[in-house]
């Protein structure tokens, strides 16, 4: 918001000009959230009111609640990078700031966040302290930013943001710069930094204690604003660029015990279902099984009355097989006729003997062996079966002791 210059409000204490900076621009966040540890206990602070609430594991936490770490645990600063070294940051971290930093480094939790194309804001922070927020405050897994508590301040470029609190105070200096300070250590603190170029913006509830802690030389730059951290928050800028540490290990995780906790019902009923079909598919398949068996042992026994020797590997392929040898596909000429022919010139030969005859219907041709007195007797049987109209060749004769075995192909007429 703005305050023009017509309502600013000028008031003087001893030595000490306290006033509300024209054109002061700040941005509200009414609806800011913020959860800390206060006292050893969680509280939840709104944006503008005056006392916290007490969360328990019961309390409803806004979907827009951030966790602040306490500034006196979390140190701030920014460094400047080279391009190999941002390149492997979430690595190398640790070890860039080390110099800087009097504890170990493998106990500490870095973040970082880029301001620019190589500066880079970091916030380290002892493992331990949050492992122990988490167990006095576990609902804070579910906040999704852990903001240091400085960085939760109001602030403007060249001037410093003060919050006055009870034992101690909160105090943000830049923009990724600040910290939590006893009273009693913040004029010497104060001193040690180069003054702000602006203002030294000051929350509080109790003024005059407040102005004793802040060195004579920067009290001209105070602008005194009346509140705590509720009123702080109504005017701070929390951007999605403000420096989390949930990062690394402590990244945000799927919520998924209470994803299970909302569906739970549904996937035990999808279970049970699908237990259910499963056992169903197991019954129906077990009985196809069955049926397939019988089927299988009636297709052989039908089989094994066609043909009762021979392995069987297809029964229905193999018999199919066997019964094409009885079909003729290119002579239209049947087999009856021919056999009913051959039968009738034997009859009327005496002395021949049939020993075999077989039928090829693919050929369309009956080949028969026989036993005959003599070569003529042979050669009338040919005859006569080409005199009835059927092509018949001698294709091998040969003398068995007193009598020839001869084999003639017969051509079925068509």
């Amino acid at each position: 918001m703005s305050i023009p210059a017509s309502n600013r409000q000028d008031f003087l204490a001893p030595g000490v000009l306290l006033s509300l900076s024209t054109e002061y621009t700040m941005s509200a966040t009414e609806n800011l959230a913020v959860v800390r540890l206060e006292q050893g206990a969680p509280r939840l602070w709104r944006a503008g009111s005056k006392t916290p609430d007490t969360l328990t594991e019961d309390s409803a936490i806004p979907e827009n609640a951030v966790f602040a770490i306490a500034g006196d645990a979390v140190r701030l600063f920014v460094r400047e990078l080279a391009p190999e070294e941002a390149r492997h940051i979430a690595k190398s971290l640790p070890y860039l700031v080390e110099e800087d930093i009097a504890d170990d480094v493998d106990a500490l939790h870095f973040a970082y966040q880029a301001c620019s194309d190589h500066r880079y804001a970091v916030a380290c922070c002892a493992e331990s302290v949050i492992d122990s927020v988490q167990q006095v405050f576990p609902h804070c897994s579910r906040l999704r930013r852990w903001l240091p508590e400085p960085l939760l301040l109001p602030w403007q470029a060249g001037e410093w943001t003060l919050l006055f609190e009870e034992d101690s105070v909160l105090l943000r200096i830049a923009e990724y710069q600040g910290t939590r300070i006893e009273y009693e250590l913040l004029p010497a603190l104060l001193r040690a930094l180069p003054p702000p170029e602006s203002g030294l913006i000051a929350y509080g509830n109790d003024r005059q204690r407040a102005l004793q802690a802040i060195p004579d030389e920067l009290r001209a730059m105070v602008q005194w604003r009346q509140g705590g951290f509720g009123d702080a928050l109504l005017v701070a800028d929390i951007g999605p660029a403000t420096l989390n540490l949930r990062q690394g290990r402590y990244a945000p995780r799927l919520p998924l015990q209470r994803w299970w906790g909302e569906w739970r019902w549904v996937a035990m009923a999808a279970g049970a279902a699908l237990l259910l079909q499963l056992g169903s598919d197991l019954v129906i398949g077990q009985r196809l099984k069955h049926e397939n068996q019988a089927l299988r042992a009636a297709i052989e026994s039908s089989y094994r009355q066609a043909n009762p020797r021979g392995a069987m590997v297809d029964a229905e392929k193999q018999l199919d097989r066997q019964l094409a040898e009885f079909q003729s596909s290119d002579v239209s000429g049947a087999f009856t006729p021919t056999l009913a022919a051959i039968t009738s010139v034997l009859a009327q030969e005496t002395g021949i003997t049939l020993a075999n005859l077989s039928f090829s219907g693919r050929q369309g041709q009956v080949r028969v062996n026989l036993l005959a007195p003599d070569f003529s007797a042979v050669e009338r049987l040919r005859s006569a079966m080409s005199q009835r109209g059927y092509q018949t060749t001698l294709e091998s004769s040969s003398a068995a002791e007193t009598r020839v075995r001869a084999r003639l192909r017969i051509e079925v007429a068509s």
